[in-house]
């Protein structure tokens, strides 16, 4: 057959099949049919369902069939004509064939390999190769750099063009039991590339407001926005910087609670050789608000805080069967916290300053095992502490692994015992790995089939804290307004599964659900009294696509509650639970229209009860609440 494989090598060798086949491929199509099969492999393993789909170059009509468990594909009638094979799977780059299926008696076959995007020649062919890809192919693509309600597509298929997405959205929030609040923002997105340098550029801005709130009159008024920049050059060079800020104000019977959330990150990374890689990052948070009067005030809980970490590292392979990974990390910290005649002051400054070295890594001891270690050294305060780190990794089967880590935190030295304890801000998001902010932690997790692919997942988690952290479960409080704190002596346990399955040839949907429930630690209130922590929460999600329409079904189900109980003598304090249910709609509107631009809408509702960020009084505790947006999105 007459079959040739795409490559930046071979541009001309491309163009000159398609002139010197396509004045006869008209002819060819008015021929019988016949099959056209194959293989497709990665790193000379099979992918299984992986969408291969077979472009007609002059009539420009599309089939697409799914890969078996074994790689293989087939069409089993094609009519005659000059084809483009294009081989797609999530986590791999495009492959293209041009194929001359010349008649109806030879049946043909061919095989082909499919690069990760991950791999070290993808950031030089990424924009090659999607350029290669038909129009039409690429609505059915999901870019790996989706800037919004759905993957931006086509991509740029030139040097110095661009892709732009634009969004709005409109909506009305009802923050307590009678007032609501009008909510407004916009999204801009810019994908392309400039010469040899990708970018990818972010930005949105949201407005919340029920009129200017006062102690006269119950009110909410607030602004968020965030900005991300996303730089790689053709060395495999990048340069991430994101910010973040969230300015709330809100008034309750009275009561004035204002918000801030402010964050600035800048990431660099680039390879050293061809094994090596270094890397700089920089984080400031800063914080305030979160903390706001409630049941109890805590006196060891600060009411706002501010963060600065400094790391360089530098990572290497060692060899096919290990990786290395050093650095070096700075942490400054300032918290400040209430003061009141009937409690004056707390003991220590607020002020938290150390320096970490670590080293980790993993070594492939066969095709069964992979061990994984590492050693966090800590100095803060004249005090030094080892968080020694350990794991394994076992295959059980090809599609079925096993991975149990360990971490602990010794002190070499016995700190002072201070009332105040070091203070962490961490993203539930984040906290899926070992953080510094646990004393102690243990994850055991089992995974069954591909992350991209039908997968089953089931972990377990434990951990121990010596410090006080303050846990919240999205940096955008306009979208998620719950949050907890944990105190020294706090015990977590935790379990998490995650499904994701194809239910039919154009419905795929994943389930994952998280709990959490523990405490036990103990800390001190401005009223003196000694209150013991208990928390929980749970978190459950189904995320639904039908590709056939492009439409996306979101369900969303979250309660996170909170009890505070005195240890010796008091009343019990009653309890702060929010519960939250939301459904999100997406559609793509080309896909059932045929417009100019790439057209796709979204329409979000929302219901919840009990407390948020502000304090809710008893009354309102039960009240349903609801959120209402809608918007649109356009990319060109």
């Amino acid at each position: 057959m007459a079959a040739v494989p795409f490559s930046r090598s071979r541009p001309l060798l491309v163009v000159s099949v398609l002139l010197a086949l396509g004045a006869g491929a008209s002819a060819a199509s008015q021929g019988g049919s016949a099959s056209v099969a194959g293989r497709v492999v990665g790193s000379a393993a099979p992918v299984a369902e992986a969408t291969v789909y077979a472009y007609r170059v002059v009539e420009r009509s599309l089939e697409k069939v799914l890969t078996d468990q074994d790689g293989r594909f087939r069409f089993s009638e094609l009519p005659g004509g000059l084809y483009k094979i294009v081989a797609h799977k999530h986590g791999y780059l495009p492959a293209v064939t041009v194929v001359a299926h010349r008649s109806d008696e030879e049946p043909q076959y061919l095989e082909v390999e499919l690069r990760r995007e991950d791999g070290r020649d993808a950031g030089q062919d990424y924009w090659t190769l999607r350029s290669e890809v038909p129009a039409d192919v690429l609505r059915e693509i999901s870019s790996p750099l989706a800037l919004g309600l759905v993957a931006l597509t086509p991509e740029p298929a030139a040097e110095s063009t661009f892709l732009t997405e634009m969004a709005a959205m409109t909506g009305v929030e009802q923050f307590g039991a009678s007032s609501t609040a009008q909510m407004a923002g916009g999204r801009v997105g810019v994908l392309g590339s400039v010469g040899s340098v990708r970018m990818e550029v972010q930005g949105d801005f949201r407005a919340l407001d029920s009129g200017s709130p006062s102690f006269l009159q119950d009110g909410i008024e607030g602004r968020a926005s965030s900005v991300r920049l996303n730089f790689e050059g053709p060395g495999r060079d990048r340069l991430d910087v994101a910010t973040v800020n969230n300015r709330l104000l809100a008034v309750v019977d009275g009561d004035s609670y204002p918000i801030d959330f402010s964050q600035f990150r800048i990431q660099y990374r680039r390879p050293v050789g061809d094994y090596g890689s270094t890397g700089f990052a920089a984080q400031y948070v800063s914080e305030s608000g979160l903390y706001s009067k409630g049941w109890v005030d805590p006196a060891a809980i600060p009411l706002a805080s501010r963060t600065l970490k400094l790391e360089g590292s530098y990572g290497r392979e060692l060899g096919e069967s290990g990786r290395l990974r050093a650095g070096l990390r700075y942490r400054e910290q300032v918290a400040d916290y209430v003061a009141t005649r009937a409690f004056p002051t707390v003991e220590g400054d607020g002020q938290y300053r150390s320096v970490d070295a670590y080293g980790v890594g993993d070594w492939s001891l066969n095709s069964t095992f992979v061990l994984q270690y590492g050693l966090y050294t800590t100095y803060r305060d004249g005090t030094v502490s080892l968080t020694p780190r350990g794991g394994v990794v076992v295959r059980l089967t090809p599609a079925l692994q096993a991975t149990l880590v360990a971490s602990r935190r010794v002190a070499l030295d016995e700190p002072e015992d201070l009332l105040l304890s070091e203070f962490a801000a961490s993203l539930y998001e984040q906290t899926v790995a070992c953080e510094d902010s646990e004393q102690a932690c243990y994850q055991v997790q089992l995974l069954q089939g591909e992350g991209e692919g039908d997968h089953v997942t089931f972990g377990a988690s434990f951990r121990e804290y010596d410090r006080t952290v303050r846990l919240f479960f999205s940096e955008d409080f306009f979208a998620r307004s719950e949050g907890l704190f944990l105190v020294p002596g706090d015990e977590l346990p935790e379990v998490h599964a995650s499904v994701r399955r194809r239910l039919g040839p154009n419905v795929v949907a994943q389930l994952s659900s998280n709990f959490a429930y523990g405490g036990g630690g103990a800390f001190l209130a401005q009223n003196r009294r000694v209150y013991e922590n208990e928390v929980s929460f749970l978190s459950t999600e189904l995320d639904t696509r039908i590709e056939s329409t492009a439409t996306g079904v979101y369900l969303a189900f979250h309660r996170v509650e909170q009890q505070l109980v005195p240890l010796r003598s008091g009343r019990r304090v009653p309890e702060v639970a929010l519960e939250r249910v939301e459904l999100v709609l997406s559609q793509d509107l080309n896909r059932l229209f045929d417009l100019a631009s790439s057209w796709a809408v979204r329409l979000g509702m929302e219901l919840s009860r009990g407390a948020t960020l502000f304090q809710a009084e008893p009354e309102d505790r039960e009240a349903l609440r609801h959120r209402l947006t809608t918007g649109f999105a356009v990319r060109f």
